[in-house]
Protein backbone atom coordinates (compact mmCIF):
# COMPACT_ATOMS: atom_id res chain seq x y z
CA UNK A 1 0.00 0.00 0.00
CA UNK A 2 1.17 3.64 -0.81
CA UNK A 3 0.03 6.40 1.68
CA UNK A 4 -1.25 9.76 0.47
CA UNK A 5 -2.47 12.93 1.52
CA UNK A 6 -5.86 14.66 0.43
CA UNK A 7 -4.59 18.45 -0.01
CA UNK A 8 -7.94 19.40 0.79
CA UNK A 9 -7.25 18.98 4.57
CA UNK A 10 -4.84 21.81 3.78
CA UNK A 11 -7.20 24.11 1.83
CA UNK A 12 -6.53 26.99 3.17
CA UNK A 13 -2.61 26.45 3.32
CA UNK A 14 -2.57 25.33 -0.38
CA UNK A 15 -5.01 28.66 -1.44
CA UNK A 16 -2.60 30.43 0.20
CA UNK A 17 0.95 29.28 -1.15
CA UNK A 18 0.23 25.52 -3.04
CA UNK A 19 3.78 25.20 -4.44
CA UNK A 20 5.12 25.48 -0.73
CA UNK A 21 2.53 23.47 0.76
CA UNK A 22 3.42 20.98 -2.00
CA UNK A 23 6.80 20.90 -0.48
CA UNK A 24 6.08 21.17 3.17
CA UNK A 25 3.94 17.80 2.28
CA UNK A 26 6.87 16.16 0.35
CA UNK A 27 8.41 16.28 3.33
CA UNK A 28 5.96 13.88 5.55
CA UNK A 29 7.62 10.39 3.96
CA UNK A 30 4.17 10.17 2.06
CA UNK A 31 4.11 8.57 -1.31
CA UNK A 32 1.98 10.94 -3.12
CA UNK A 33 -1.15 13.44 -2.72
CA UNK A 34 -4.69 13.47 -3.89
CA UNK A 35 -5.36 16.58 -5.60
CA UNK A 36 -8.88 18.55 -4.72
CA UNK A 37 -8.41 21.92 -7.54
CA UNK A 38 -5.23 23.60 -8.50
CA UNK A 39 -6.08 26.84 -6.92
CA UNK A 40 -5.72 28.79 -10.64
CA UNK A 41 -2.57 27.38 -11.24
CA UNK A 42 -1.55 25.33 -14.86
CA UNK A 43 -1.68 21.66 -14.11
CA UNK A 44 2.12 21.11 -16.30
CA UNK A 45 3.30 23.72 -13.02
CA UNK A 46 1.24 21.66 -10.70
CA UNK A 47 3.43 18.17 -11.99
CA UNK A 48 6.48 20.37 -11.59
CA UNK A 49 6.16 21.00 -8.11
CA UNK A 50 4.91 17.40 -7.06
CA UNK A 51 8.22 15.98 -8.99
CA UNK A 52 10.14 18.18 -7.18
CA UNK A 53 8.78 17.45 -3.77
CA UNK A 54 8.97 12.89 -4.90
CA UNK A 55 5.16 12.91 -4.71
CA UNK A 56 2.72 11.64 -7.19
CA UNK A 57 -0.99 12.26 -7.75
CA UNK A 58 -3.00 9.26 -5.99
CA UNK A 59 -5.98 10.81 -7.57
CA UNK A 60 -7.57 14.24 -8.56
CA UNK A 61 -10.95 15.28 -7.14
CA UNK A 62 -13.42 16.68 -9.61
CA UNK A 63 -17.31 18.17 -9.58
CA UNK A 64 -19.66 16.34 -11.58
CA UNK A 65 -21.30 19.26 -13.27
CA UNK A 66 -17.77 19.84 -14.63
CA UNK A 67 -16.75 16.65 -15.78
CA UNK A 68 -20.42 16.88 -17.45
CA UNK A 69 -19.98 20.29 -19.06
CA UNK A 70 -16.28 20.19 -20.48
CA UNK A 71 -15.06 16.79 -19.79
CA UNK A 72 -11.74 17.86 -22.29
CA UNK A 73 -10.68 19.89 -19.89
CA UNK A 74 -10.48 18.07 -17.03
CA UNK A 75 -8.87 15.54 -18.94
CA UNK A 76 -6.19 17.52 -19.95
CA UNK A 77 -5.59 18.28 -16.62
CA UNK A 78 -5.47 14.97 -15.59
CA UNK A 79 -3.17 14.02 -18.56
CA UNK A 80 -0.65 17.07 -17.39
CA UNK A 81 -0.26 15.72 -13.72
CA UNK A 82 0.19 12.15 -14.87
CA UNK A 83 -3.26 11.05 -12.94
CA UNK A 84 -5.09 8.76 -14.36
CA UNK A 85 -7.69 8.39 -11.05
CA UNK A 86 -10.86 11.13 -11.45
CA UNK A 87 -12.93 10.90 -8.21
CA UNK A 88 -16.15 12.75 -7.33
CA UNK A 89 -15.78 13.55 -4.21
CA UNK A 90 -19.50 14.99 -3.33
CA UNK A 91 -23.05 14.59 -4.47
CA UNK A 92 -25.90 16.41 -2.48
CA UNK A 93 -26.55 13.56 -0.14
CA UNK A 94 -30.51 12.54 -0.36
CA UNK A 95 -32.59 9.70 0.69
CA UNK A 96 -35.19 10.33 -2.02
CA UNK A 97 -34.70 7.50 -4.67
CA UNK A 98 -35.48 9.57 -7.57
CA UNK A 99 -32.00 11.60 -6.17
CA UNK A 100 -29.85 8.30 -5.94
CA UNK A 101 -31.51 6.93 -9.15
CA UNK A 102 -30.18 9.90 -10.83
CA UNK A 103 -26.66 9.95 -8.83
CA UNK A 104 -26.30 6.45 -9.85
CA UNK A 105 -26.94 6.97 -14.03
CA UNK A 106 -24.85 9.86 -13.81
CA UNK A 107 -21.84 8.18 -12.33
CA UNK A 108 -22.23 5.25 -14.68
CA UNK A 109 -22.40 7.41 -17.95
CA UNK A 110 -19.36 9.37 -16.65
CA UNK A 111 -17.46 6.30 -15.89
CA UNK A 112 -18.17 4.50 -19.16
CA UNK A 113 -17.14 7.88 -20.51
CA UNK A 114 -13.23 8.32 -18.74
CA UNK A 115 -13.11 4.88 -19.20
CA UNK A 116 -13.07 5.59 -22.75
CA UNK A 117 -10.69 8.31 -22.85
CA UNK A 118 -8.37 5.64 -20.73
CA UNK A 119 -9.00 7.37 -17.01
CA UNK A 120 -10.69 5.63 -14.31
CA UNK A 121 -13.33 7.48 -12.06
CA UNK A 122 -14.54 6.86 -8.63
CA UNK A 123 -17.15 8.29 -6.50
CA UNK A 124 -16.01 8.68 -2.24
CA UNK A 125 -18.25 8.12 -0.29
CA UNK A 126 -20.00 9.72 3.41
CA UNK A 127 -22.59 8.45 5.64
CA UNK A 128 -25.86 9.13 3.69
CA UNK A 129 -24.73 6.88 0.43
CA UNK A 130 -24.94 4.23 3.29
CA UNK A 131 -28.42 4.81 4.42
CA UNK A 132 -31.80 3.55 3.27
CA UNK A 133 -33.70 5.47 0.85
CA UNK A 134 -37.03 5.87 0.97
CA UNK A 135 -37.34 2.59 -1.87
CA UNK A 136 -35.40 0.64 0.49
CA UNK A 137 -31.98 0.82 -1.65
CA UNK A 138 -28.69 2.12 -0.29
CA UNK A 139 -27.12 3.75 -2.96
CA UNK A 140 -23.87 2.05 -2.48
CA UNK A 141 -25.36 -1.03 -3.36
CA UNK A 142 -27.07 0.15 -6.46
CA UNK A 143 -23.82 1.62 -7.57
CA UNK A 144 -21.66 -1.74 -7.06
CA UNK A 145 -25.05 -2.97 -9.02
CA UNK A 146 -25.78 -0.55 -11.69
CA UNK A 147 -22.08 1.21 -12.55
CA UNK A 148 -20.13 -1.55 -13.15
CA UNK A 149 -17.36 0.62 -14.38
CA UNK A 150 -17.10 3.15 -11.23
CA UNK A 151 -14.70 2.90 -8.89
CA UNK A 152 -15.38 3.44 -4.85
CA UNK A 153 -13.36 5.46 -3.12
CA UNK A 154 -14.40 4.41 0.63
CA UNK A 155 -13.94 6.59 3.32
CA UNK A 156 -13.52 4.56 6.65
CA UNK A 157 -14.51 7.39 8.84
CA UNK A 158 -17.85 7.89 7.31
CA UNK A 159 -18.76 4.35 7.02
CA UNK A 160 -18.59 4.42 10.94
CA UNK A 161 -20.46 6.73 11.31
CA UNK A 162 -23.14 5.54 9.49
CA UNK A 163 -23.15 2.77 11.67
CA UNK A 164 -21.30 -0.05 9.74
CA UNK A 165 -18.67 -2.19 10.27
CA UNK A 166 -15.80 -0.16 8.05
CA UNK A 167 -13.97 -3.57 7.40
CA UNK A 168 -17.46 -5.59 5.88
CA UNK A 169 -18.34 -2.68 3.86
CA UNK A 170 -14.66 -2.40 2.55
CA UNK A 171 -14.50 -6.22 2.14
CA UNK A 172 -17.97 -6.02 -0.02
CA UNK A 173 -16.61 -3.79 -2.71
CA UNK A 174 -13.47 -5.60 -3.22
CA UNK A 175 -11.27 -4.35 -5.74
CA UNK A 176 -13.66 -1.60 -7.10
CA UNK A 177 -12.42 -0.22 -4.05
CA UNK A 178 -8.53 0.83 -5.00
CA UNK A 179 -7.90 3.75 -2.45
CA UNK A 180 -9.08 3.99 0.68
CA UNK A 181 -9.56 7.26 3.02
CA UNK A 182 -8.64 7.57 6.48
CA UNK A 183 -10.27 9.79 8.03
CA UNK A 184 -10.62 9.93 11.97
CA UNK A 185 -13.76 10.35 14.24
CA UNK A 186 -13.89 10.84 18.76
CA UNK A 187 -17.60 9.87 18.62
CA UNK A 188 -19.41 7.60 16.78
CA UNK A 189 -22.27 9.48 17.88
CA UNK A 190 -21.31 13.02 16.56
CA UNK A 191 -20.44 13.38 12.81
CA UNK A 192 -18.63 16.70 13.27
CA UNK A 193 -15.91 15.44 16.46
CA UNK A 194 -13.06 14.88 13.89
CA UNK A 195 -9.89 14.54 14.58
CA UNK A 196 -6.40 14.04 12.68
CA UNK A 197 -5.82 10.41 12.12
CA UNK A 198 -4.93 8.24 15.02
CA UNK A 199 -6.53 10.70 17.37
CA UNK A 200 -9.57 9.28 17.44
CA UNK A 201 -12.03 5.64 17.48
CA UNK A 202 -12.12 4.77 13.89
CA UNK A 203 -10.86 1.02 13.84
CA UNK A 204 -8.70 1.43 10.64
CA UNK A 205 -6.16 -1.67 11.50
CA UNK A 206 -9.10 -4.00 11.50
CA UNK A 207 -10.86 -2.66 8.36
CA UNK A 208 -7.54 -2.78 6.01
CA UNK A 209 -6.36 -5.92 7.72
CA UNK A 210 -7.28 -8.38 4.55
CA UNK A 211 -7.82 -5.48 2.23
CA UNK A 212 -5.01 -6.52 -0.01
CA UNK A 213 -6.72 -4.75 -3.27
CA UNK A 214 -6.41 -1.20 -1.26
CA UNK A 215 -3.47 0.34 -3.70
CA UNK A 216 -3.38 3.85 -1.71
CA UNK A 217 -3.84 5.43 1.61
CA UNK A 218 -5.73 8.67 1.48
CA UNK A 219 -5.34 11.13 4.80
CA UNK A 220 -7.94 13.41 5.14
CA UNK A 221 -8.43 16.18 7.67
CA UNK A 222 -12.44 17.37 7.56
CA UNK A 223 -14.20 20.06 8.66
CA UNK A 224 -14.33 22.35 11.62
CA UNK A 225 -11.26 21.36 14.09
CA UNK A 226 -7.83 22.58 12.22
CA UNK A 227 -6.26 25.80 13.48
CA UNK A 228 -3.23 24.74 12.32
CA UNK A 229 -3.42 22.40 8.88
CA UNK A 230 0.13 21.82 8.53
CA UNK A 231 0.74 20.40 11.54
CA UNK A 232 -2.15 18.51 12.19
CA UNK A 233 -1.53 17.40 8.80
CA UNK A 234 2.06 16.25 9.62
CA UNK A 235 0.25 14.22 12.89
CA UNK A 236 -1.85 12.71 10.08
CA UNK A 237 0.83 11.78 8.05
CA UNK A 238 2.73 10.17 10.34
CA UNK A 239 -0.32 8.20 11.79
CA UNK A 240 -1.06 6.79 8.34
CA UNK A 241 2.77 6.14 7.68
CA UNK A 242 2.63 3.84 11.13
CA UNK A 243 -1.00 2.24 10.43
CA UNK A 244 0.91 0.78 6.87
CA UNK A 245 4.02 -1.02 9.09
CA UNK A 246 1.37 -2.11 11.07
CA UNK A 247 -0.35 -3.80 8.58
CA UNK A 248 2.39 -5.15 6.75
CA UNK A 249 4.08 -6.12 9.77
CA UNK A 250 0.87 -8.51 10.37
CA UNK A 251 0.69 -9.72 6.75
Amino acid sequence: MRSALQLYSVRGEAARDLAGTIEHVGRLGLDGVELAGLHGHDAARVREWLEAAGLEVAGMHVDLDELEADPRALYGDAEALAARLLVVGWLPPSLESAVTRSHVERLDRASRAARAEGFRLAFHTHDAELGVADDGSVLLDRLVADAPELELELDLGWAWIAGRDPAEVLSSLGARCRVVHVKDFADRGDRTSFTSVGEGAVPFRDALRTAAFVEWLVAEQDEGFVPDELSAATRSAAAVLDLREQLARAA
